[in-house]
């Protein structure tokens, strides 16, 4: 009896060690394990028996598949690198930690070993492929000789064609729509997925972890699974030596690990307590996740907890568990902090595209997502697991083998990036840059290995961090905007705590058949046609005679935030309104727009008055727009009445893309607003109620408002959603491409993800910074001897940077002369607008600030630059107009007729000033703002005394009688100039190139400020501090050097 029961004790204990070594080895096949043991191809496993019969749960959830076919012969290569397969997978429904969607699986042929590569976006791929192959070359000392893949055009493109013929490298594809003709590395997906899935519902962690998964299964994979023809790991055959496993671990389990860079005191504990997610791939280290930063560290001062660790392998087999046990809830705790583990549907969903390729369809079903809550767990004792593990170098290649000492190696290419290395005897090594989104990090590690690369995972914490005093040593907490202790909630970390994008399509199909096969957009295609039948927008009648039908369109584009997050997949059907006839099918078709002067000068009057700016939007608003012509549409394609496919719809309210939708909806628009519209800004509405007032400004269905009492505020809101359906979103912080940020102390207005969008567009990311945007003398001019360049780019890139100068005075001048050239761009053009980018560069958070209070008086600047235009000898016009220390409106232009003096260029200029500062006193009447003897500084005495007498001599006698409005406006005591000595012009800004002293000088005067992170608090730092009189921007500011700067000072 004694005997049986020892033998059933030995039997469970065997049970469990092989559920341990199935896990740790990324959940390898039971028959791979038992041949590992038998045949002795590792080292470090114990001896024992491994039934293939057992049950796994995370096996059952992530691998369970189709009947397969049998496989085909084929002759395999060789020798090592003569042939490797490549494919490209995604973009997955979540981002990973570390913001990539893609990754680039790499198999030898030969070995079957593989490499991993990670990307953001599909442009990454050529150049990614080119460092793999440069440095597989040289640290295997083996050429590559041939490369397969199939025909996407991120392997077919001009770039690796071009880079294969110069290393003698034959390229060949595969044929289109068939996978199995890249077999080979379509069949490691597979095999690295299901790996992945197995770890993931296993360890019970969330979705954003699947590319750490991803890397720990093919680390594993690659010294456990048996090549077929050798009969050995892939590392064994690549390398020539038996690779040794003992420090394995399995995934997901918790760990502790040395905490020597915080201040724990002298009784604190010694170690933080983390989860396993893998291997270092630049360092012998663990790479562990702290479940509270949400941060991925490398350590090789770890802890396993041996009953933990096989507690964690066993919870989900309690049939295997003896039941007169009690086990301590270790592993429970782990997932409990975090994000909510992933469930089998929504693995499903996540890993969908690596199946895509595979099985030819899309088999995964994205619509059935749900969050499940963790299960409790058990855990088993083993007195086999050793209790502190380390990683031997001796696994290691030798090409990979380094000092302790020798720092990780990172990727220089992002100059943004702060990296704090220390050799392998600190703890961890933690990567921080608050600039980037929560869930997002720009880090990318290139090892020196030929090992696959593990993706860093370093993000930002969402607690606020203990380290106060790291931070505000060089930012005093004093100066800090806003609450120091108080964390940041983004959309981009909303949006990833809830699991969001996993409801979302982030590719946007070009064709409404694609667009069919998703059941996310066919889920948007469906809500805009239920909003159509809820507004009763058409009826499906039968097409009278002699009528004309105007057919629709399905446009599919995906919503994104401020941080380039997806937000919402949005279907628009639209009419090709290009086939309208004026007159018959439409009359009116005007509708008013708001300027970009009004947004800001809405914003700065918010900010003058202290209340919060909201923002709305109207859903499918041209939909509530009546028409007054009688309209005829096709049925929508997808969407055909199968009893009447014959007829077709008449619009009773308009619909996208009609030229007269626009007019419709702000007729609509203007009905219900209860308020006053402006008189010269139609766009711009005011409701007053005893001394509080409600301003709203609207762009089409985007709408903004504010008021200085929350009740009116909250009266407009109920007022629009009564009659209209809206989304509310918030506080206004991205609208029409401007970035706006709330303080407490004010209002900036910038537009840096706009600026390294710009920067990537056009390939500047990697380029060197500089001081000005514009080199001195002005040298841009015509260049009939230069080569010509690309027109089409050329005008992008103006049209790009004109749009910035909507929160960016300091390119204004610069953009503007190159835009003179857009005709027919020579180099030198080009390299003039290439300068204004490498000035962004270095100034990619520089923007307007609005402090809140202070005065609000209208004043100008003017001046001009005689004869400064190199084309045809014209004088170039620059003014800019403040409200109190808040600069609203800005432009530099060059002027339509030749001066024959200074004096009539600046005359002319200041007539061109007084015009934007009459339409500026027009649009404040409005906000019940009055202003007489408007002061214009110039620095132009002779331009003064001609508007100030009516005398006409020789001088004046020429000017064109436009110009000349600006002396009754002087009569009339309307404006007022001032004279203003030219070292204090600020509209010199406007008119000519600056050396780079003279241009920071005026810059600092301008009300302009950086917006910088520290942590997770946003800081300020004004470009002009106080030091004297209300128009100075703050006095708690200092410039960006560091020092105080002197207010702006006028003399008269």
């Amino acid at each position: 009896m004694l005997a049986k029961k020892s033998q059933c004790l030995i039997t469970q204990k065997s049970s469990h060690q092989s559920l341990l070594w199935h896990r740790r080895l990324s959940h390898l096949n039971y028959r791979y394990l038992d041949r590992l043991v038998k045949e002795r191809l590792v080292s470090g496993i114990p001896m024992i028996k491994f039934e293939p019969d057992q049950m796994c749960s995370g096996c059952a959830q992530g691998k369970m598949k189709r009947a397969s076919h049998p496989p085909k012969p084929e002759q395999g290569s060789k020798s090592p690198l003569s042939l490797i397969h490549m494919d490209l997978c995604g973009p997955m429904k979540t981002v990973s930690l570390a913001g990539r969607k893609y990754v680039l699986v790499i198999v030898d042929d030969y070995s079957r070993y593989t490499w991993t590569r990670f990307l953001k976006t599909k442009d990454e791929t050529s150049n990614l492929i080119i460092n793999f192959i440069k440095a597989v070359q040289v640290q295997l000392k083996l050429p590559v000789q041939t490369v397969k893949s199939d025909n996407g055009t991120e392997f077919k493109n001009q770039v690796l064609k071009g880079f294969y013929n110069s290393l003698g490298i034959t390229q060949t594809f595969s044929a289109a729509r068939t996978p199995e003709q890249n077999g080979v590395v379509e069949r490691r997906n597979r095999t690295l997925v299901e790996a992945a899935r197995s770890m993931l519902a296993q360890s019970q962690l969330p979705q954003y972890l699947w590319a750490e998964a991803v890397n720990t299964a093919c680390y594993t994979q690659n010294r456990s699974i048996i090549h077929r023809r050798f009969g050995k790991t892939p590392y064994h055959v690549l390398f020539g030596r038996i690779p040794n496993i003992d420090y394995f671990k399995v995934f997901g389990c918790p760990c502790f690990v040395l905490n020597e860079t915080e201040n724990r005191g002298k009784f604190g504990p010694k170690s933080d307590e983390m989860i396993f997610v893998g291997y270092s791939d630049c360092s012998v280290a663990y790479r562990v996740f702290d479940k509270k930063s949400r941060v991925v560290y490398e350590s090789v001062n770890v802890r396993f907890d041996p009953f933990v660790e096989l507690s964690s392998t066993v919870s989900s087999n309690t049939d295997t568990v003896s039941n007169n046990v009690v086990f301590t809830d270790a592993s429970s705790s782990t997932t409990s902090s975090i994000d909510p583990p992933a469930t089998s549907t929504e693995l499903d969903s996540l890993f969908e595209y690596f199946y895509d390729d595979l099985y030819g369809t899309n088999q995964i079903s994205s619509s059935n997502v749900g969050i499940s809550s963790t299960p409790s767990s058990s855990t088993t004792p083993s007195s086999e697991v050793s209790p502190t593990s380390s990683i031997p170098c001796s696994d290691l290649p030798s090409i990979v083998s380094s000092p302790s000492s020798s720092p990780i190696v990172m990727d220089t290419s992002h100059p943004d990036i702060i990296i704090d290395s220390h050799d392998q005897s600190s703890s961890h090594e933690v990567v921080h840059n608050d600039s980037i989104p929560e869930g997002h990090e720009p880090l990318t590690m290139h090892p020196t290995s030929t090992d696959n690369i593990l993706e860093p995972s370093s993000v930002n914490n969402q607690t606020p961090l203990p380290h106060t005093a790291k931070w505000t040593k060089d930012h005093p907490i004093d100066l800090i905007i806003g609450d120091p202790t108080s964390g940041v909630q983004t959309r981009a970390a909303s949006a990833n705590e809830c699991n969001f994008s996993v409801f979302l399509s982030n590719i946007e199909p070009t064709r409404v058949s694609d667009a069919l096969q998703d059941s996310d957009w066919v889920t948007a295609m469906q809500e805009e046609l239920n909003q159509f039948e809820a507004l009763k927008v058409w009826r499906l009648v039968k097409l009278p005679e002699s009528k004309s039908v105007i057919d629709t369109k399905w446009i599919f584009k995906n919503k994104k935030d401020a941080n380039n997050i997806i937000v919402r997949n949005k279907a628009r059907l639209v009419a090709k309104g290009y086939r309208q006839q004026e007159g018959i099918d439409y009359d009116e078709t005007f509708a008013p727009v708001a300027r970009l002067e009004a947004i800001r000068m809405f914003l700065a009057y918010a900010a003058y008055k202290d209340f919060t700016v909201f923002q709305m939007d109207v859903k499918t608003a041209f939909l509530y727009g009546h028409l007054k012509e009688e309209v005829y549409v096709a049925q929508p394609e997808g969407f055909v009445n199968k009893e009447h496919p014959d007829y077709v719809y008449v619009l009773d309210k308009a619909l996208y893309g009609l030229k007269q939708a626009p007019r419709a909806w702000y007729e609509e628009l203007s009905k219900h607003l209860l308020s006053k519209k402006g008189s010269v800004d139609s766009t711009l509405f005011l409701m007053k109620e005893g001394e509080h007032i409600v301003v709203i400004q609207i762009y089409v269905d985007d709408i903004i408002f504010g008021s200085t009492s929350r009740e009116l505020c909250k009266k407009f809101e109920n007022v629009m959603t009564e009659e209209f359906k809206m989304s509310m979103m918030g506080e206004i912080n991205f609208f029409l491409g401007l970035q706006v940020r709330q303080f407490s102390d004010g209002i900036f207005i910038n537009q840096s993800k706009y600026i390294f969008d710009l920067l990537k567009k056009y390939d500047m990311s990697g380029c060197h910074s500089i001081g000005t945007p514009m080199a001195t003398g002005n040298s841009i001019g015509p260049d009939h001897e230069g080569k010509d360049v690309d027109l089409r780019n050329y005008r992008s890139m103006v049209g790009s940077l004109m749009y910035l100068t909507a929160s960016r005075p300091d390119i204004m001048f610069a953009t503007c002369v190159c835009a003179r050239y857009q005709a027919k761009p020579k180099e030198s053009h080009l390299a003039a607008v290439k300068r204004i980018f490498r000035y962004l560069k270095g100034t990619p958070y520089y923007g307007i600030w609005y402090p809140k209070g202070l005065g609000f008086e209208l004043q100008a600047y003017t001046d001009a630059d005689y004869g400064g235009c190199n084309m045809d000898t014209k004088s170039t016009s620059g003014h800019l107009q403040f409200l109190g220390n808040k600069l609203v409106s800005w432009a530099s232009k060059k002027q339509q007729c030749v001066s024959t003096s200074t004096a009539e260029s600046e005359y002319v200029a200041a007539a061109s000033c007084c015009s934007q500062v009459l339409w500026m006193q027009s649009q404040l009447r409005d906000y019940g703002l009055e202003y007489k003897k408007i002061p214009i500084y110039c620095d132009s005495k002779s331009a003064i005394a001609i508007s100030a007498n009516p005398v006409q001599h020789s001088k004046t006698k020429h000017i064109d009688i436009r110009y000349h409005f600006l002396k009754d406006n002087v009569e009339k005591e309307n404006i007022e100039l001032y004279f203003v000595n030219t070292e204090y012009q600020l509209a010199d800004l406007f008119t000519k190139a600056l050396d780079e002293k003279r241009f920071k000088f005026l810059i600092s005067r301008l009300g302009g400020a950086y917006l910088i992170q520290v942590s997770t608090v946003a800081v300020v730092f004004a470009s002009n501090s106080n030091s004297s009189g209300t128009r100075d921007i703050h006095s708690r500011y200092v410039s960006r050097a560091g020092s105080p700067v002197s207010s702006r000072f006028l003399k008269t």
